[in-house]
């Protein structure tokens, strides 16, 4: 059950478990009997029969999670996958759509090696819904979706390019129907609703 901090220590204490806070462990060992954890206090490490390793990942330093955690797992063995953002907003060198910052709208979002020499690349993900145009990119859930597509690309020395559907649903005749209906435009302009952008 939900309790406030003074009821969570009272509660550990009555079933006889002793807890420290605000110590910074540097090392983990594995030994025959369980566990040494060694702190940055001279002297001080504990022994543990079992070992629950939950250090978050470096999105908040100031509330511990500074990345130290995987430190610690590698120090028990375990291999780590590359570490890069995700669930972030995304910047772009070349903005076309930095006048429309502040609009929101419904999109089709989609990403795409942009260093694959392929004709027709293929899609390495997409989400539709509400996208935020910024002053430095593009924002909103579905951009936080692909976010750590283009984060991976990045680290893999990659080119993301993002496609921007401002017509999700729409098939091209159908949107060239609709904007000669709306306004006598030349079809040459009609491809203004899909925006490629390298990040």
């Amino acid at each position: 059950h939900l309790c406030d901090r003074r009821q969570r220590q009272m509660c550990i204490r009555d079933r006889g478990v002793t807890y420290k806070t605000d110590i910074h462990v540097i090392e983990v060992q594995r030994n025959k009997k369980g566990f040494r954890i060694f702190t940055d206090t001279p002297g001080m490490s504990i022994h543990a029969d079992r070992l629950i390793l939950a250090c978050g990942g470096r999105a908040a330093a100031v509330l511990g999670s500074d990345g130290s955690g995987y430190t610690l797992a590698k120090m028990l063995g375990h291999s780590l996958v590359p570490v890069v953002p995700a669930l972030v907003q995304l910047k772009v060198k070349s903005h076309p759509l930095a006048k429309a910052s502040g609009v929101r709208t419904e999109t089709k979002v989609e990403i795409f090696d942009g260093s694959d020499t392929n004709n027709h690349p293929v899609i390495l993900g997409s989400d539709t819904g509400e996208v935020q145009i910024t002053a430095y990119g593009i924002s909103g859930i579905p951009v936080f979706q692909i976010s750590r597509l283009a984060a991976k690309l990045l680290y893999e020395k990659k080119t993301p390019v993002v496609r921007i559907d401002f017509f999700p649903g729409m098939s091209e005749e159908e949107l060239k129907s609709y904007l000669q209906k709306r306004t006598p435009v030349s079809y040459t302009h009609l491809r203004a609703h899909e925006t490629r952008s390298n990040l």
